[in-house]
């Protein structure tokens, strides 16, 4: 090959490398206006109060949500793009610092930003420089997952060490790295959090349930499938998440606002939910191969008809009830009847735990393909834990629980 056509192929790589460089590196800090800078201060107050321990209301969860999406869209004006890894570094980290925030407050909308996004991948030279200026404690939890994915174990370690003094971060630091390898393991290197869990000397699984809980309510609760166990431990019959947070999940997703809507809804998972869908299309005379949601029944028209995804509809009334408990629209009693209900009709159903996690699975794959995609990768994940983790009550509670004691709904 030409000497000069080397040196010219040279010269462009490190000119470009340097454009590069200088584009990743320019100080782009997009001003924010102040009205949105007290907004955001509002929301380090809310933060500041959960974890605390204070009860935050429905509002106050719709306008951090809002302050983040004003924060977002003030950054994709100024980047000419709707994806944050566009941002200049120093607004990346801006905005990922302040993403972190919203998955602390458990937004319904928020709660995977440390576990999940991609943007994670870029933010920790934007961080360190922030940390060298402000010194501030929650620069140093917003780093850690970054960092592990940068392969900087030590630095996690050290700054997860740093915040000893915080058990509150550190607490929020373990569910973080809990949920990127149980809940999200094809978006980590699940070897280096498991390796930076190991070098902090974090337990990596929770062990679930409490000292108050009787076997068979143990067992009932066992059959909630969503969300993780890593996020709930199910230490109780409520689901775990704040009260506000739940009620904005349950209307957003279940259209559920009060004792009326929820009972409809957990009435509707028991009598027919989804598997009630897939009975009419099992009955036609004729699918059309070229509709994807017929096309999936007749692909997997032999699975389907075993167990008809029953564990479908009625693990998720285990999530929903609990919910509906925690937003306090049902109370416990209430909510044991038709878990109960549920529980023994899974029991009758199916011959293992195995057997209902996967048909569970199979009911996500159906309810998916009627928009002609794919089912959400965290239904997988809790399967898997909860089929090989030690900690699993699958692994340690026996599916052949006496029936009787089901209709009882005692020990």
């Amino acid at each position: 090959m030409n000497l000069s056509v080397i040196i010219v192929g040279v010269v462009a790589f490190v000119v470009s490398s340097i454009a590069w460089y200088l584009y990743e590196q320019r100080s782009s800090v997009t001003t924010v206006p102040d009205p949105l800078k007290r907004k955001l201060d509002a929301v380090d107050a809310l933060v500041r109060r959960k974890l605390a321990g204070e009860v935050l209301t429905e509002p106050e969860y719709q306008r951090a949500g809002d302050t983040f999406a004003e924060l977002y869209g003030l950054l994709s004006r100024a980047h000419r793009s709707e994806h944050n890894t566009d941002f200049s570094l120093p607004d990346r980290g801006t905005f990922f610092f302040f993403a972190t925030k919203l998955a602390a407050l458990d937004h319904p909308d928020h709660t995977a930003w440390p576990a999940l996004a991609s943007i994670r991948y870029s933010v920790l030279p934007a961080l360190k420089s922030r940390l060298e200026t402000d010194g501030d404690d929650w620069t140093r939890l917003a780093l850690i997952m970054p960092a592990i994915c940068e392969g900087e174990l030590d630095l996690a370690a050290r700054t997860y060490a740093e915040l000893e003094h915080r058990p509150d971060y550190q607490s929020l630091a373990v569910r973080w790295a809990r949920q990127a390898v149980f809940v999200h393991p094809e978006e980590n290197d699940v070897e280096a959090v498991e390796d930076f869990m190991d070098r902090a000397d974090i337990p990596h699984e929770p062990e679930p349930f409490a000292e108050g809980l009787d076997e068979v309510q143990r067992w009932v609760l066992a059959t909630g499938v969503f969300p993780s166990w890593i996020r709930d431990s199910r230490q109780a019959l409520p689901a775990a998440d704040p009260i506000a947070s739940t009620r904005i999940a349950l209307e957003t997703w279940w259209n559920i606002e009060d004792y009326a809507s929820a009972t409809t809804k957990i009435e509707w998972l028991f009598e027919g939910g989804h598997r009630a869908s897939l009975r009419e299309l099992l009955d036609a005379p004729e699918l059309d191969p070229k509709a994807p949601f017929e096309a999936f029944v007749a692909t997997h028209r032999a699975a389907l008809e075993v167990y008809g995804i029953v564990a479908w509809d009625l693990c998720r009334l285990n999530q929903v009830a609990r919910s509906a408990v925690r937003a306090r629209f049902v109370d416990e009693a209430t909510a044991w009847t038709w878990m109960l209900r549920a529980a023994r009709a899974l029991r009758a159903t199916y011959p293992s735990w195995e057997a209902m996690g996967e048909d569970y699975l199979l009911g996500a794959a159906f309810f998916a393909a009627e928009d002609g995609g794919e089912p959400e990768p965290s239904h997988a994940a809790n399967v898997a834990w909860l089929k090989t983790s030690a900690w699993s009550p699958w692994r340690t509670l026996d599916w052949s629980i006496d029936a009787a004691r089901l209709e009882k709904g005692t020990t």
